[in-house]
């Protein structure tokens, strides 16, 4: 495949272990779907952060739209896409984390890494990523397990500026609202660190015009 071929994925993964890099090649081969690039598809990315990932995107031909709610992200982001030669392929913009400023069927493709364990309310995010994405549209959310207490002990000592108590990590019961609303292709767990890869298929029909 393309993205395999002259480009360091361990450069645009960012941060994490190997078990992270991993995850994200099964993460590109779900949402490339047998193709060598993103030609023609529209991807929705939240929390893009320092915007490596979203660059990769874009330099596997996907137009890209990435969401943040730190205006400091943003900034990083945007210096990131000009680094890449790609900032013309990439909107970068802020928003509150309400979605529905988001229309009907307007992507092809969703990722985010590391959002979902700040976000109290997965139902709600998930129905509108469902609303977003068209049918057929792949997703893939790689995302923070609970794991157990000393895997927390050891999350709050190396992050010990980071607020745990409002983390909502995943567990195998949270997973029921991604099984809910999309169709699931696959889910990879990893154990130290515990992390969940979830993909998925949007199996709604067209909205109602």
């Amino acid at each position: 495949m393309k993205y395999t071929s002259g480009l360091d994925l361990k450069y645009y993964v960012e941060w994490g272990s190997c078990s992270w890099n991993r995850l994200t090649h099964l993460a590109l081969r779900h949402l490339l779907d047998g193709k060598d690039d993103f030609s023609q598809k529209d991807l929705l990315e939240l929390g893009p952060r320092s915007g490596k990932m979203s660059c990769l995107f874009a330099l596997l031909e996907a137009s890209v739209t990435a969401l943040d709610i730190r205006e400091e992200s943003l900034s990083i982001a945007e210096q990131e896409s000009q680094k890449h030669s790609v900032a013309d392929k990439i909107s970068f913009k802020s928003y509150n984390g309400d979605l529905s400023i988001l229309e009907d069927d307007s992507f092809d493709l969703y990722f985010s890494k590391s959002v979902f364990f700040a976000i109290p309310d997965h139902y709600e995010v998930l129905s509108h990523l469902q609303r977003i994405l068209k049918p057929g549209g792949r997703a893939v959310f790689i995302e923070n397990g609970y794991g157990n207490g000393l895997i927390h002990w050891l999350r709050k000592f190396k992050h010990r500026h980071w607020d745990y108590s409002g983390a909502h990590f995943l567990t195998e019961e949270s997973l029921k609202p991604f099984k809910e609303i999309f169709q699931i292709d696959h889910i990879e767990r990893t154990l130290f660190p515990p992390i969940y890869c979830i993909c998925a298929t949007n199996t709604k029909t067209s909205s109602p015009t």
